[in-house]
């Protein structure tokens, strides 16, 4: 087995892609509940609701 210091290789690109997984599921979820994106209404809209968008600019 490769090892990187006292711990295997591959525990630590586990952990690392783990760590990676979890980052990427706490910035979905903040996206949801801040108001940057969708207002008021993120959570809402998680649950289906539709959603009104502005008119495009020309």
């Amino acid at each position: 087995a490769y090892h990187h210091g006292t711990k295997p290789l591959i525990t630590q690109v586990q952990r690392y892609l783990d760590s990676v997984a979890c980052w990427v599921g706490g910035n979905d979820s903040w996206a949801w509940e801040c108001e940057r994106y969708l207002g008021k209404d993120g959570l809402k809209a998680k649950e289906g609701a539709p959603v009104v968008l502005l008119p495009k600019k020309v």
